[in-house]
């Protein structure tokens, strides 16, 4: 894929709508630095 739609909540069990597939802002930061580590091997840059 050339990119993924990802949402994020601040506080996802207090979100208005949709908050039971958002990630917290934690969960995505820890998520983007386990990413981060695939740049070298797809020679693209992540985010």
């Amino acid at each position: 894929a050339d990119g993924l739609m990802i949402e994020v909540h601040a506080h996802p069990e207090k979100a208005l709508s949709d908050g039971y597939q958002s990630l917290s802002s934690k969960t995505f930061l820890t998520m983007m630095k386990q990413l981060k580590k695939y740049e070298v091997i797809l020679e693209r840059s992540i985010a």
